[in-house]
């Protein structure tokens, strides 16, 4: 879960079926939880022969509160994740304290 202004960091991992790397570019793109398209990297390659993409982005300090959909495509194959932005509420707790008459005897 992340909260309004925060740093969303993710990474992309291309492989084929066999767990071999992929080392096609790639097309990422972000949803908010309404559907807009907030962020894209178009044609990104993995650092090195590894197939590995990292990015991130910030969110802004009043985003749309849901899931948000990060989703990758790699010669029309596509697959995507959710995240959830959430604002942030301060947890209710409750204590309880028994004090003892004499508490040093």
């Amino acid at each position: 879960m992340y909260k309004p202004g925060q740093t969303v960091k993710f990474r992309a991992l291309a492989m084929n079926p066999d767990l071999t790397v992929r080392n096609d570019t790639m097309d990422i793109f972000v949803r908010d939880a309404n559907g807009n398209g907030l962020k894209q990297w178009t044609n990104v390659s993995g650092y090195g022969n590894t197939g590995v993409v990292e990015k991130s982005f910030p969110l802004a300090k009043e985003p749309v509160f849901g899931d948000w959909t990060i989703a990758v495509t790699i010669k029309g194959t596509k697959e995507s994740k959710s995240f959830s932005v959430q604002k942030y509420v301060l947890p209710k707790f409750e204590t309880t304290l028994d004090v003892t008459e004499h508490p040093l005897d």
